[in-house]
C-alpha cells in the first residue's frame, strides 16, 4: 500500500519520508542485510526520503559500547557495521536521487475501505474485548463510575 506517497502526491509534496530501521532486533544484532530489504520495501511503496532513527552521541573516552538509547539499531561509530554503512548510504542516495527526480504516473485510484475495517470486529480481538463488547451491548459503560474511584 502506498498511503504516505499517495497523500504526498495528492498534495504535491516532493518528499515522502520514513524514519527507518528503528526496532528490528536487539542492540548490535541488526545487520545491513536486514536493513536493505526494509529500505527496498519502502522505496517500492513510494518513500523517497529515508532517514535513520538516530545515532547516539557518546564521548570517545566512554568505554565500549558507549552511550546507547532505547532504539536498538545503532548507526553510530560503535556499531558492528559502521565500516560498511557508507556502502548502504551510497545505495540509499542513488535510489533517493532517482525517486526524488521522478514524477508519479498513477492512472488508477483504489479506495481503501478503512472505515469498513474499523467497523468490523477483528478475529484476533481476544477474550477481554469479547467480554467488554458483551458488557457494553448489555448496557454497561466501559468507563469507571465515580463510586469505583472515590476514596
Amino acid at each position: 500500500m502506498k498511503f504516505a506517497s499517495s497523500a504526498a502526491h495528492l498534495l504535491d509534496k516532493p518528499l515522502v519520508s520514513s524514519e527507518t530501521g528503528t526496532w528490528l532486533a536487539n542492540h548490535f544484532q541488526v545487520s545491513l542485510s536486514q536493513l536493505k530489504p526494509q529500505m527496498d520495501e519502502l522505496f517500492a511503496a513510494g518513500i523517497n526520503h529515508i532517514f535513520f532513527h538516530g545515532i547516539p552521541y557518546s564521548p570517545q573516552a566512554e568505554a565500549w559500547p558507549g552511550w546507547l538509547f532505547y532504539a536498538s539499531t545503532n548507526y553510530g561509530p560503535t556499531s558492528h557495521f559502521w565500516p560498511h554503512l557508507p556502502n548502504l548510504n551510497q545505495y540509499i542516495e542513488r535510489c533517493q536521487t532517482r525517486l526524488q527526480a521522478s514524477k508519479p504516473d498513477n492512472n488508477v485510484l483504489v479506495y481503501f475501505p478503512i472505515h469498513d475495517l474499523w467497523a468490523t470486529r477483528a478475529k484476533s480481538a481476544g477474550a477481554f474485548i469479547s467480554w467488554r463488547f458483551t458488557m457494553w451491548s448489555s448496557g454497561y459503560s466501559p468507563s469507571l463510575s465515580e463510586n469505583c474511584v472515590s476514596s
